[in-house]
């Protein structure tokens, strides 16, 4: 279980190992991303996150002014902030594949309870790759499977950027998805290893 903030409700969700926003402003992921980090800080868990650096700036003043001790959190690894700003400026492809082994890499390296990671998917691949995006939820959502217990990524996206099938499948894929101001549930979840299957069957020459 883990709370999700949205629309100023908090609402305690079984979100499993991978959680999904579709905001429709800066300020609603703005407002749900601190809050996830917020919580896991307060809780000794340690948080990643992957986010431009403006939006990095501007979560760490927040998180500062709140009752967290931000050099302590900084300088004992619980949390760490890298900035996409270098993927988005070389034009790379996205790698959803790469993207999914980044975050196992930081399963590997964390020795806390739990870890928390925050990425703004709009840096990787915007609506650019909508079949990458399906693949990259499928895949981190198959992947975190098995630390379920332990492990949270919250994937942040621009609503209005994403076409609807797109829209679709991500709603099928996760129990819990952060909507606007909403939280919706979804009592039967896709299997992601089913999704990521006839994903690759329709794509296949």
């Amino acid at each position: 279980m883990i709370d999700l903030v949205a629309g100023g409700r908090r609402v305690r969700v079984p979100v499993g190992a991978h959680a999904c926003q579709l905001a429709t402003s800066s300020g609603e992921a703005e407002q749900t991303a601190l809050a996830f980090l917020r919580d896991g800080l307060q809780s000794g868990e340690r948080c990643v996150t992957l986010v431009p650096q403006a939006a990095a700036d501007a979560l760490c003043a927040h998180l500062g002014a709140s009752d967290i001790d931000l050099d302590d959190a900084v300088g004992s690894g619980r949390l760490v902030v890298d900035s996409t700003d270098s993927h988005t400026a070389a034009g790379r492809q996205f790698d959803p594949y790469r993207l999914v082994a980044r975050h196992l890499t930081d399963v590997g390296t964390s020795n806390t309870t739990r870890l928390r990671v925050l990425v703004d998917m709009n840096s990787y691949a915007g609506a650019g790759n909508p079949e990458g995006l399906l693949r990259y939820e499928a895949a981190c959502h198959a992947a975190m499977q098995a630390y379920a217990g332990r492990v949270v990524v919250l994937a942040q996206y621009r609503y209005g950027d994403l076409p609807g099938d797109t829209v679709i499948g991500m709603l099928r894929l996760h129990p819990s998805t952060v909507v606007a101001q909403y939280v919706r549930r979804n009592p039967n979840p896709a299997d992601p290893v089913a999704f990521m299957a006839r994903l690759l069957h329709r794509t296949s020459p």
